[in-house]
């Protein structure tokens, strides 16, 4: 379960502190806070509502549409914790940014390096040639989208600065993957364009379908965590 901030940038608070609530095999729950918080346990006294074992804090869970969908915890009662769907769940989200990562570090670092082996070894190029456009594309656009998350770890690793405003960091950090997302829409286009005329080899091609792909889901997470654009 998370709660969350809908349309603004501190919604990403929900990723890095997601909140878990686990039934345990004799019917109790677990509470399981957030950055070493400490876990506590629940015993269900009427229907929906546990009281903490050994303590007075209470859970209680309310139903949308037959089923059970946010809970209320009596030490933050100004907050409602949101059960999440599959595609919300944040090692979901890890994941694909974990793949992403690979895949513009492919991009970004492995390109370059294979075309300056080729130069000094003098091997030869496979495949139909591609405008050089294409890779320069990709690259530069999976270089800018490790250059936000670079960005954003550090920003994030001191939190105090936001309570005096948006660091200048993070505003620089939005502004790469907004130019990356326009980047890739020159991607799209020679994905499209490298299939039809047949650029490279076959593997080189499922590679840049794959990097496209990844950018597309990358920025689909940018735009779910509110880090699409500079709102604040």
């Amino acid at each position: 379960m998370n709660r969350r901030s809908y349309t603004k940038f501190d919604k990403l608070v929900a990723l890095l502190t997601p909140v878990k609530i686990k039934a345990t095999p004799e019917g109790n729950l677990l509470l399981v806070m957030p950055a070493g918080l400490g876990t506590k346990a629940f015993v269900e006294t009427e229907q929906d509502i546990f009281r903490e074992v050994g303590g007075q804090e209470t859970i209680i869970f309310r139903e949308d549409k037959g089923q059970i969908r946010y809970a209320f915890y009596s030490a933050f009662p100004e907050m409602a914790f949101v059960k999440l769907k599959a595609y919300q769940i944040p090692s979901f989200h890890y994941l694909l940014i974990g793949l992403s990562v690979v895949l513009f570090l492919t991009a970004a670092l492995g390109w370059p390096i294979s075309a300056l082996g080729r130069v000094v070894c003098r091997r030869k190029r496979f495949g139909n040639p591609a405008p050089k456009a294409a890779r320069w594309l990709a690259g530069g656009m999976s270089a800018l989208f490790l250059l936000f998350l670079v960005g954003l770890a550090v920003a994030l690793s001191d939190l105090e600065q936001f309570f005096f405003g948006i660091p200048a960091l993070f505003k620089i950090g939005l502004a790469f993957s907004v130019a990356a997302g326009v980047l890739a829409v020159g991607v799209l286009v020679f994905t499209l364009l490298a299939w039809r005329k047949k650029y490279w080899t076959g593997c080189a091609r499922v590679h840049y379908t794959l990097v496209f792909l990844a950018a597309t889901a990358f920025l689909w997470l940018l735009n779910f965590w509110n880090l699409l654009g500079w709102k604040f």
